[in-house]
């Protein structure tokens, strides 16, 4: 399942302007989306997961952005050893993966 901006709105009440600043510095440019106006940005579910978190941090906890985004990357191995990424949580159905249609 590929997960937007607009997805990621519904499920965490960020903004958007939040939410692709906040992506820029963990994943960088998106290679298929240019300035004049190109494709849709998507995620995997794992990096729709890792973007929430580091919002998290950064919106709860106050933690920088750049830091956070380390925090996360560098916990994220961890998360899936312990079977809690939502790929993993979605192929073994443990996890009933839905978000509110049309804010």
């Amino acid at each position: 399942m590929k997960i937007t901006y607009r997805m990621l709105m519904a499920i965490s009440g960020f903004s958007l302007h939040q939410l692709k600043r906040w992506a820029l510095k963990l994943f960088g440019i998106d290679p298929t989306a240019t300035k004049s106006g190109g494709d849709i940005r998507e995620f995997s579910d794992n990096q729709g997961f890792l973007l929430y978190l580091q919002g998290i941090l950064v919106a709860t906890y106050r933690i920088g952005v750049e830091e956070a985004g380390r925090y996360v990357l560098r916990i994220f191995d961890t998360l899936e050893k312990m079977a809690f990424s939502p790929a993993q949580l979605l192929r073994e159905n443990k996890f009933n993966y839905s978000y509110p249609k049309n804010p």
